[in-house]
């Protein structure tokens, strides 16, 4: 067996991803990869194990390349406003393809939590970040039963429920921030 050529992984996860982006996730088939690809089903196998690993490598990639962007696209101002930024910028980055592919993992289920806990604590050293540099959250609010770790978690798994459940905003969750944050 020839060595894996590391480009070629690469033109196939560009070829799936926009056989996914135009078709679905479910309607994604090797035999659609290798076409794309012009390359035999068997060739694929050197690259991937299965369909499933293939959605969970794009799933990936949409979700490193939303953190890469978040972390350009955040405005100065209020932590609050830059978590609602947060919430609005991922919504319409798993509003397309990434939704579905991360319902569709079914199958890698353990590989897929492992990677979303990656991206949330991602997320979490973010809002971390933001709230330290934000100068009308006092520092003494965090103690050894409030803990400013705990609370960005907090954020983290609120903000991903509410993408997950097709929320459209995350206003109460704004609210319930500024009275713990601001109002003293």
């Amino acid at each position: 067996m020839r060595m894996k050529d590391d480009q070629l992984r690469q033109i196939l996860l560009d070829h799936s991803r926009t056989i996914i982006d135009d078709k679905s996730p479910e309607l994604f088939t090797i035999r659609d990869l290798a076409e794309a690809a012009d390359i035999s089903i068997g060739t694929i196998y050197n690259y991937f194990n299965s369909k499933d690993d293939i959605l969970f490598e794009v799933t990936a990639l949409y979700w490193d390349e939303a953190l890469i962007d978040l972390n350009q696209l955040i405005e100065d101002g209020p932590f609050y406003l830059q978590v609602e930024q947060i919430f609005h910028y991922l919504k319409t980055q798993i509003s397309e393809s990434g939704a579905r592919l991360m319902h569709s993992l079914s199958n890698v289920r353990k590989t897929g939590t492992r990677r979303m806990q990656r991206t949330h604590q991602e997320i979490q050293q973010l809002l971390i970040g933001l709230m330290n540099r934000d100068n009308d959250i006092d520092a003494s609010l965090w103690n050894d039963s409030f803990k400013q770790e705990t609370y960005t978690w907090f954020i983290v798994v609120n903000i991903m429920t509410s993408l997950l459940s097709g929320a459209e905003d995350i206003d109460f969750f704004i609210l319930i921030m500024k009275k713990t944050l601001y109002e003293r």
